[in-house]
């Protein structure tokens, strides 16, 4: 038996597919690399 990896991964952005019914997420920039060291978004679906 070989194994295997599959990806499960999912882009985080604002198209990305909800249950129906549900608010898709919003996200803002907080902070950047060039401006601040870091990155940081928030992300919220209220």
């Amino acid at each position: 038996m070989q194994n295997r990896l599959i990806d499960l991964t999912h882009i985080l952005n604002e198209k990305i597919t909800v249950y129906p019914d549900t608010v898709a997420p919003k996200f803002e920039v907080l902070n950047t690399v060039d401006e601040h060291g870091f990155a940081e978004l928030e992300m919220t679906s209220v």
